[in-house]
């Protein structure tokens, strides 16, 4: 196998650039799925804070 068809070159039928919100999607529910790992409370309020913030 070559490196292209590696990367997701042409002809391999894969894009070479993954769709990011998609793939931060996959990897959270990966996340909830495998680990199992409550999310600190610190980093809780940090993100409500973001999200209030706008």
């Amino acid at each position: 196998m070559s490196v292209d068809q590696q990367e997701g070159g042409p002809g391999t039928g894969a894009p070479r650039v993954m769709d990011s919100k998609w793939a931060i999607e996959q990897c959270n529910e990966w996340l909830r799925l495998h680990e199992r790992v409550p999310i600190p409370e610190a980093e809780r309020e940090r993100n409500e804070r973001a999200e209030r913030a706008g």
